[in-house]
């Protein structure tokens, strides 16, 4: 085994080997890393009384594994954090690290695809949430209708809907952690420029041509008086017509989704029609793209045949 160096301290320094990941998956790794430290106890880098410190890669393994407190998703992680560590100091038995992940990854997919199975059957069919869409315009819920419109035709998140101004002239969309709807003569054009992966794919707009939509739109805003003079108004907004906070859209949307669906039970239906239809990998990147989401991550995480 080569020799170990001398780690520093402040595990923070460990946490330079993902440096150049994104942020999100380094908060996810400083989460991980904190939890093997309790599990396997490196001797260079954490000793603890009830757990002899070694750097025996088996010993490490069947730490990690035999944690009773802990999900297989998060021990995989562990193993990941575990193998880094000793990739950065050159450390024998990294095979036996990735077998151990490897296998897991087969019990990890397996029990997806039979957990995909039981939630197939349990939820209504793309061709169900079409229907139940029309009902809402037809039953004049009209707020409903448009929230559930941009979630079901365009995939999107919880986030994208959360900060939508409506607007009827691009001059007006000045505030870019805004998202807008405007309203034109021919169509509503939808920009987001908030939204989790903008960083990565950056502002993105949908011309919505459909009239349904935009009738909506135009009933809602009779209704409840709303004016598009000077800057417009939020989709969702408190009594005073201030933006809703972000910590309180999840808990409004609960009110106005189709049949009490999530944005990401509403995003695998769809997905799912779309995987049993000509040209799906086509359909699934355009999708992925205007999601903002890698393609392989839409197969693997939202088709429910997969």
């Amino acid at each position: 085994m080569a020799e170990t160096p001398k780690e520093p301290e402040d595990p923070e320094e460990l946490l330079k080997i993902i440096k150049d990941k994104k942020p999100s998956t380094v908060k996810a790794y400083k989460i991980s890393y904190n939890k093997l430290l309790d599990l396997v106890k490196l001797p260079y880098i954490y000793e603890e009384e009830d757990n002899e410190a070694t750097d025996d890669v088996e010993t490490l393994i069947k730490r990690v594994m035999d944690d009773k407190f802990s999900k297989l998703n998060t021990k995989q992680l562990a193993l990941n954090i575990l193998l880094m560590i000793f990739r950065a100091y050159n450390l024998d038995g990294q095979k036996k690290i990735i077998a151990q992940r490897d296998e897991n990854k087969k019990k990890i997919d397996l029990d997806r695809i039979e957990k995909n199975k039981i939630v197939k059957d349990e939820l209504p069919s793309y061709e169900d949430l079409q229907k139940m869409l029309n009902k809402l315009y037809t039953d004049e819920e009209y707020l409903r209708y448009i929230v559930n419109y941009l979630m079901v035709m365009l995939s999107i998140r919880n986030k994208d809907i959360g900060c939508v101004r409506v607007v009827d002239s691009k001059k007006k969309m000045t505030n870019q952690d805004d998202n807008y709807l405007v309203i034109t003569q021919k169509y509503v054009l939808f920009v987001r420029y908030n939204y989790k992966t903008s960083g990565t794919y950056g502002v993105k707009e949908n011309r919505i041509t459909n009239k349904k939509f935009t009738s909506a739109l135009l009933n809602y805003m009779d209704e409840n008086k709303l004016s598009l003079d000077q800057d417009g108004f939020y989709l969702l907004r408190k009594k005073n017509g201030e933006k809703l906070p972000c910590e309180k859209v999840g808990d409004m949307l609960k009110y106005l989704t189709l049949d009490d669906l999530n944005e990401t039970l509403i995003a695998k239906i769809k997905i799912t029609d779309i995987a049993d239809k000509p040209n799906a990998l086509q359909k699934i990147k355009k999708l992925s793209n205007n999601r903002g989401t890698k393609t392989d991550t839409i197969i693997s995480h939202y088709d429910l045949n997969y």
